[in-house]
């Protein structure tokens, strides 16, 4: 048997990016995926489990659908960027890193990435390319709005202190809101609770896994980094 992986080209709140090795996550069954967030909420080790569920599965082909990709708030609710590409390869590290260099992302901001290079699994120097140059395809911008890595200065402890109150948070549009209950099914900490079409959300508790904005078929749930966090992220302390 033949295992082929075809992943789209996709920004993603919690993880970046999405690409060849996450798409493999769907190998892992139905609510299963929810325990696994819950065990692992913090991103270095959600994304260590991610590649090892990658190698386990064995896939032989990656083809990468980035005719029409997901930019913004993906991995489902952001925008079209054509990037007008198809691109495949037997590696799905290396095929996630070309797609991060077309997409002008720093692939060491990725999780998957950063931690599949520490494990000797993506080597920059032997990926060669064949058919069009990176270059002549390169798309002039695209909007990962999950991009950052905030540097605390270490001669003081203000940031530390202010950033760890200053976490992204998801919020509700009760106007786009069926009462489905999806986000509070699938919420894996079950911090939410919908009563009589009013959302309530315990953000103490949340892991920030996002699967409540990703899961939302109304597309009624937003993420949203406060003020002063995006300002210091800016400022790459």
């Amino acid at each position: 048997d033949l295992v082929i992986n075809i992943p789209k080209l996709k920004s993603h709140m919690m993880m970046v990016y999405t690409g060849a090795v996450k798409n493999m996550f769907g190998a892992i069954a139905g609510t299963v995926k929810a325990d696994y967030h819950l065990r692992m909420s913090d991103y270095d080790n959600f994304a260590n489990a991610l590649i090892d569920i990658f190698l386990s599965t064995k896939t032989s082909l990656n083809i990468m659908d980035a005719v029409e990709s997901m930019e913004g708030h993906g991995p489902s609710a952001g925008t079209v960027n054509k990037t007008g590409l198809i691109l495949a390869s037997e590696n799905a590290f290396a095929l996630d890193y070309t797609a991060t260099c077309i997409t002008n992302l720093d692939y060491t901001k990725v999780p998957v990435l950063f931690h599949s290079e520490k494990r000797g699994l993506l080597n920059k120097q032997d990926i060669k390319h064949w058919g069009e140059e990176i270059e002549g395809v390169r798309v002039s911008s695209f909007d990962y709005p999950a991009l950052y890595k905030n540097k605390v200065s270490s001669f003081s402890k203000w940031p530390l202190n202010l950033l760890a109150k200053q976490k992204p948070k998801v919020y509700f549009d009760m106007s786009k809101c069926v009462g489905c209950k999806i986000c509070v099914q699938s919420c894996p900490p079950k911090v939410l609770n919908l009563t009589n079409k009013q959302m309530s959300i315990d953000h103490e508790s949340c892991i920030r896994c996002f699967c409540c904005h990703e899961l939302c078929p109304e597309k009624a749930i937003s993420i949203k980094r406060p003020f002063i966090s995006r300002l210091l992220a800016k400022r790459d302390l």
